[in-house]
């Protein structure tokens, strides 16, 4: 097996306090701050709207409340973390890049239906309920460790979905302990979900639906964008975290590439707008990624085409210096200077790395232990 391929690392009770911590750590003090989440709820088995078309805002909402009553439990809850550069973090014995599945248990003592246990096999990665009911983590408990240790309720990270209505009303229902049947108006939906999740990106309304070649399942995105998944099937929240989490950076450096600008404003005028939820004429403010790419690509105050010359220059310059003071080396000149030189055109020539791709700053406090609350 490959040392890259990704582990998804279970977190039962057990050892949830060992994963969060180190989740945490990876997140707020070592950069990586782009966080993919995805839930799934018992039973329910579509994203709403489940097709690719937006429809009404109010009806999907509607929906979206009627869904989180109807199906209470949340079974697993799926993240995925990287860095400005696009990677994950790696395990601390393997040193291979992992994502999470935190595994819930049920808020209600019965017994599971045949139907209910063919959906944890099929959809939920192959756990059982008497898994969850002795192992299982209490969905209250994980809310709070978001809240106390500053995962949510922080500007500094950015979450990713693909359709996250569902997600995002899940989590704060059960997080806040909304009472259900009793549904916030939408506007209150969303200063609420401002709050706790200050930047989002749901990834199906930044790339868009092709009508007829897409219908509105997160694979079909992704292939769209040339992203494919690692595992094999049943696929559980931690792998469609990932392949969100991959789209997005996609988007990002194929933007990058078309505009070499690294403050294109795609991503940024798409920020907290939800599929299907947030009003169709809000979202239609801005193209979508896929249907609109030529119309962003004309607009030179959004996303210039090309660079100048000088910025050319400046690109290729450090690269030049390094071959020079390489060349001084081995026709002989003064050993010191030219190593002084070249370790210069080194440090110079790392400037180009791609704007859209800033490295993750260090920090001196990495490796600290997490405070449980």
């Amino acid at each position: 097996m490959s040392n890259n391929s990704v582990i998804t690392k279970q977190v039962w009770k057990q050892n949830f306090v060992d994963e969060f911590c180190f989740m945490w750590e990876r997140a707020m003090m070592a950069g990586y701050k782009i966080v993919s989440l995805n839930t799934r709820l018992l039973l329910c088995q579509e994203r709403i709207p489940a097709a690719n078309a937006w429809g009404d805002s109010d009806a999907n909402y509607s929906a979206l409340a009627q869904t989180t009553d109807r199906f209470k439990n949340i079974v697993k809850v799926g993240f995925a973390l990287c860095d400005g550069l696009g990677n994950l973090p790696r395990c601390r014995n393997t040193k291979r890049p992992c994502i999470w599945e935190f595994n819930l248990m049920p808020l209600e003592e019965r017994a599971y239906s045949e139907r209910e246990e063919s959906f944890l096999d099929e959809f939920c990665g192959g756990v059982n309920a008497e898994q969850l009911r002795r192992q299982g983590i209490h969905p209250k408990f994980l809310f709070d460790w978001l809240i106390n240790n500053d995962m949510v309720q922080n500007d500094s990270i950015s979450w990713v979905t693909f359709k996250g209505g569902l997600d995002f009303m899940a989590v704060l229902r059960l997080g806040l302990q909304n009472t259900p049947g009793v549904h916030l108006e939408r506007e209150q939906f969303f200063r609420q979900l401002r709050d706790y999740f200050p930047v989002f990106y749901d990834m199906a309304a930044v790339l868009g639906f092709d009508p007829v070649a897409d219908n509105g399942t997160i694979d079909v995105s992704a292939r769209s964008l040339n992203v494919w998944r690692e595992d094999m099937p049943p696929h559980g929240a931690a792998s469609d975290s990932l392949l969100a989490l991959r789209m997005f950076m996609e988007i990002k450096r194929r933007m990058y590439m078309k505009t070499l600008k690294p403050n294109c404003p795609l991503l940024e005028k798409k920020e907290r707008i939800l599929f299907g939820v947030t009003s169709e004429q809000e979202a239609n403010a801005t193209p979508t990624f896929k249907h609109d790419i030529k119309w962003f690509q004309s607009q030179h105050s959004l996303c210039p085409a090309a660079p100048s010359r000088g910025e050319l220059g400046a690109r290729v310059a450090p690269l030049i210096n390094l071959g020079i003071a390489l060349a001084r080396c081995i026709v002989g000149l003064p050993g010191r200077p030219c190593l002084r030189y070249i370790g210069w055109s080194m440090m110079e020539s790392r400037q180009i790395n791609p704007p859209w791709a800033e490295p993750a700053p260090k920090s001196e406090l990495e490796g600290t232990s997490l405070v449980a609350p």
